[in-house]
């Protein structure tokens, strides 16, 4: 059987795995440790290498695999060899999603959008210093403009904590894009 390249992240995943090191069984375990759902068997994580038919992983996925492969390997592995198996190109945050659906609120859509906007300001702010990460006001304006449009395309405006997770990955990835371009 030909591999076509729409499973290219397949492939690119277990290139990923074996220069880290790791065989199946170790990096399932692995991710079990790390508190992954895509740990939880030998099998279960090998269907991410052999069976997944999609372009891209899941973006959960790859946020379990970042801080296990990141580093590993000779030379070692950056972090946007592993974002880009979520389909995350050099120089781009995210594809954006055109869609915007709002749930019903009692509040206008102009309060929900204000809070949510104030909200990721806030985060992006923290994570910045966290992460110390010197943001032009563009870059800044970017992350605010990226998160924003994930949350609304993707409908979790209402999920506890998806805001922060968001913030923090979007943050995470800035600097990775950051630190490659300099």
């Amino acid at each position: 059987m030909t591999m076509t390249t729409d499973y290219k992240a397949s492939l690119e995943l277990k290139r990923l795995r074996e220069h880290a090191g790791y065989s199946v069984r170790q990096f399932a375990a692995a991710l079990r440790e790390a508190g992954s759902e895509f740990g939880q068997s030998p099998s279960s994580y090998a269907y991410y290498e052999n069976g997944y038919k999609k372009p891209y992983l899941p973006v959960e996925l790859v946020d379990s695999l970042t801080p296990l492969l990141v580093g590993r390997g000779s030379p070692p592995i950056g972090e946007g060899q592993v974002f880009a198996l979520a389909g995350w190109e050099r120089g781009r945050l995210w594809k954006l999603r055109l869609e915007f659906t709002e749930k019903q609120n009692t509040k206008t859509k102009a309060q929900i959008e204000a809070d949510l906007l104030a909200e990721i300001i806030q985060g992006i702010a923290l994570e910045s210093e966290a992460l110390s990460l010197d943001l032009t006001k563009w870059h800044h304006a970017r992350l605010v403009a990226e998160v924003y449009n994930r949350i609304t395309a993707t409908g979790d405006m209402h999920k506890p904590g998806s805001v922060a997770w968001e913030v923090a990955y979007a943050c995470r990835i800035a600097k990775s894009v950051l630190q490659s371009d300099s």
